[in-house]
């Protein structure tokens, strides 16, 4: 009973939130999300800047400083955000190089755009290519054959270069990766190559599954309030076209929330309020049985 209320709370707490910085516009009215599937994502229409946090607002931080999107659910302060939406940029220093690069020493104080996944844009300055390695190399490869980037870190000598820095390429044979929706593999092009890995083995491998609603497209055609459902089976308009559902209830959207106290108390930063609330009140509790 107990770990039920600890699971239990905090998720309820957590469902129909605007994303940190934002908040539940003061009048919702007939609003309503992208889709008809409610999520943080496809109802952004029914949320506003919330200005009194610091993802709510674009703030000028001082030199050497960046916007820190891990504080947008922060209180944006009285200075402007400068002392709680900012944070120091990170330096080349902070980056750990690609294989086939070495760090650049002298660029070691160079300041990058943010944190230091930020200086992955800054590799021509925070790196260099190291030429001892075959991803610091250009290698010709030869017919069938491609530089592999997971062999970047691999030694480079020149007299092995091609058997130690390149693969085969995949053929259509290999495709791991889905052809997508309404399409299917092409048995015909099994020998194609591809350019590098299976990965890269692409739609070009695939052809039109026919035999789904998909693959028929270009022949029919739905009539107004009914929309197209590729991957249903079929091949005619009256089994392909369905009713188109409606967008989902920007009100519906927020009384997933769980909000008991209106629009402008549904922001990212209230919700995790609730949630520690939540979680000290299951605590307590559980303390409580124990004794």
């Amino acid at each position: 009973m107990v770990v039920a209320l600890l699971i239990v709370l905090p998720l309820g707490a957590m469902a129909g939130s605007c994303a940190a910085g934002y908040k539940f516009k003061a009048t919702l009215g007939n609003a309503t999300c992208s889709t008809n599937t409610a999520s943080q994502a496809t109802c952004m229409n029914c949320c506003e800047a919330d200005v009194t946090l610091c993802g709510g607002n674009t703030v000028t931080c001082a030199a050497g400083n960046y916007q820190d999107s891990t504080k947008a659910a922060i209180a944006f302060g009285a200075d402007n955000g400068l002392t709680n939406c900012c944070t120091a940029k990170a330096t080349c220093a902070a980056y750990t190089c690609p294989a086939g690069m070495k760090p650049d020493t002298s660029a070691a104080a160079t300041k990058c755009s943010g944190n230091a996944a930020s200086c992955a844009s800054n590799n021509p300055s925070c790196c260099s290519l190291d030429t001892t390695k075959c991803g610091g190399n250009m290698v010709t490869c030869g017919a069938g054959k491609y530089k592999d980037s997971t062999k970047a870190g691999i030694a480079y000598v020149n007299a092995t270069k091609v058997a130690d820095c390149c693969s085969a390429k995949a053929t259509c044979a290999d495709k791991v990766t889905s052809c997508g929706t309404s399409m299917m593999m092409d048995t015909t092009k099994a020998t194609d190559e591809c350019s590098g890995s299976a990965t890269s083995c692409g739609t070009a491998c695939c052809k039109l599954d026919m035999a789904k609603c998909g693959g028929n497209s270009a022949t029919i055609t739905c009539d107004t309030g009914t929309s197209l459902s590729y991957t249903m089976t079929g091949t005619t308009k009256a089994v392909c076209c369905v009713t188109t559902p409606s967008p989902a209830a920007c009100t519906a959207f927020q009384s997933s929330a769980g909000s008991t106290s209106g629009p402008s108390t549904s922001s990212g930063a209230q919700k995790s309020q609730i949630l520690a609330m939540n979680v000290i009140f299951a605590v307590s509790l559980m303390a409580a049985l124990w004794k």
